[in-house]
Order: structure tokens, then sequence, then C-alpha cells
């Protein structure tokens, strides 16, 4: 045991020992705070995610606009198929085919033309039904009005198809 040094202490006043006396100069080596590479970095994942949701924000718009326009086509077909259920038994029929109909962005009926959004026209058309030669002439008793609805100015249309009972000239059901 005489091999081992005498534990040395510390003067008052001075630094703690340490391992790797000699060594150490000038302030500490670690500091509170983020160094400018971290804060560059954080910023620039910030700045990506930012652009991301930016680019998929229009795609969003368009979904919402698109389904807010279908919704409203939707109600005037409901709008449409009601006076059609009602219409259809009697000879006011092809009068009521005859005309135009003028919706607003809500789908509340128009009078005119005039601050409509969207128009709707009626066709009827004989309707094919495959195997209805066997069922003893259906295609004679049923008839088929497409409804037409699309925006004023635009040609494009979405067709919905009705199938209501055939009538004679005179309003009476064909059987």
């Amino acid at each position: 045991m005489a091999n081992l040094a005498p534990t040395e202490r510390p003067m008052a006043g001075a630094a703690p020992l340490s391992p790797f006396r000699g060594k150490r100069s000038g302030p500490a080596r670690y500091q509170d705070g983020l160094s400018l590479i971290e804060v560059a970095l954080a910023l620039g994942i910030v700045a990506f995610s930012m652009i991301s949701l930016l680019g998929i924000l229009p795609i969003g718009l368009g979904a919402a606009r698109e389904a807010a326009a279908q919704t409203t086509r939707t109600h005037i077909l409901q709008q449409i198929s009601a006076d059609l259920a009602v219409v259809a038994f009697g000879p006011s029929l092809d009068s009521y085919l005859s005309q135009a109909q003028f919706f607003d962005d809500g789908g509340k009926r128009l009078a005119s033309s005039s601050n409509a959004i969207y128009a709707v026209t009626l066709n009827t058309q004989a309707p094919i039904y495959p195997g209805a030669e066997e069922l003893d002439g259906l295609n004679e008793r049923l008839g088929r009005v497409v409804v037409n609805i699309h925006r004023v100015g635009e040609s494009e249309a979405n067709g919905f198809i009705a199938f209501l009972p055939s009538f004679n000239s005179s309003g009476a059901f064909v059987q």
C-alpha cells in the first residue's frame, strides 16, 4: 500500500479536480439552447409541412364544391320526382315535360331563368328492358323520363332516369 499516492485536496476557491486536468481551457463546451443547425432543420420541417398542406387544400376545396353541387342536384331530382309522381297520373304530363325548369344554387325552384344556376329539361323515351318480350309487353306499359340537370350556360348534363306508367292521349293509364 505504500505505492498509493496520497489524496490530493483542492485548495480553497479552486475548481474541482477532473480526470482531464490541464486540458480544460475556456468556457464549458455544452451550453443551454439550440444550435443554428437545429433551428434551421426545424424550420425546414415546418416549411415542408406547410407547403404540403397548402398543396392539398385546392383538392379538398374542389371535392367540397363537387359534393355541394351533387347534393343540390339530388335535391332538385327529388323535387322533380315528386312532381312527376303527381303529374304522371293526369293529362298534364306532356305540358309538364315540355317546359324548362330553373333552380338556384340551393335547389330552390325559380320562376324564370334570371339568377338561375341549374336548368332542368325532361325528355321521354321508350324504355327497353332485356327480357321484356317474355313479360307480355312491359315496354308498352312503362314510360321513361330522362331528367337532365345542368348548370346554366353549360352543355354537359347529369342525366337521371325515372320510370312512369304509360298513358294514352286522353290521360288514361295504358293496361
